[in-house]
């Protein structure tokens, strides 16, 4: 069976095909959706024309939007009729990564699960993102130790084993530390059946981490500085 459904429709007398997508994008039900209005007049979008659709569930009685681009040529199986291209639509909530451009470069890891933790959090999926960015934590400060730091692969390979308490403690700055050590033990309780830090959540976390981050990239920038001086 096609995963779509031919309505056509007569716009500016010339005839048109639209494929009508046959699945629900609420509840995700098989079915030929209801086309219950059209857009009143065509649009023009970065200069193409499309229309758009109002169609309706006819499972659960939701509404959805559909536009189409309307193309010149004619449709390969319906004479006289001209084609569409349905133009995809994207619901995904924005979220802003806020952590300097220069901690990538040392742990792209860090801003995949940071990024990733961001949505689960813009999704109310916020047990989930706890635990998200608990774990981007451990990335971050073990990638910033065997990347920047640490030179020898012996040394490297033993950071990578150490639990994220003992290598936080590698850190040579105490301020580092602090910002490590705090946003940690928030973490940690995100995974707790019983929270030990009442007064604290992914917010005071989130903060920590930024900034830890920035202590990070200023580091990460200092001693590229210095490469960059006592090689010239």
């Amino acid at each position: 069976m096609k995963n779509y459904s031919d309505h056509m429709a007569q716009i500016n007398y010339k005839s048109f095909v639209f494929e009508l997508p046959r699945t629900c994008p609420h509840c995700n039900h098989s079915m030929t959706p209801d086309v219950v209005l059209r857009s009143p007049e065509l649009i023009n979008i970065n200069g193409e024309t499309v229309i758009s659709l109002l169609c309706q569930c006819i499972d659960c009685k939701e509404f959805f939007a559909l536009t189409y681009k309307l193309l010149s040529h004619q449709h390969e199986r319906y004479p006289n009729y001209f084609k569409t291209s349905l133009i995809p639509y994207n619901y995904s909530k924005y979220v802003e990564y806020d952590i300097p451009k220069e901690i990538e470069e040392f742990s792209p890891t860090f801003k995949e699960i940071y990024q990733q933790s961001q949505t689960a959090e813009a999704y109310n999926l916020n047990h989930i993102a706890g635990i998200g960015f608990r774990k981007s934590i451990e990335f971050l400060v073990k990638d910033f130790l065997i990347n920047v730091v640490i030179d020898n692969d012996e040394e490297k390979s033993k950071i990578s084993k150490l639990n994220l308490s003992q290598a936080i403690d590698k850190l040579h700055n105490q301020s580092m530390i602090n910002l490590a050590k705090a946003a940690t033990w928030i973490g940690n309780d995100e995974t707790h059946y019983i929270k030990k830090y009442q007064d604290k959540d992914i917010n005071d976390m989130k903060k920590y981490i930024r900034a830890l981050s920035h202590h990070l990239s200023s580091e990460y920038l200092v001693l590229e500085s210095a490469s960059f001086i006592n090689g010239n």
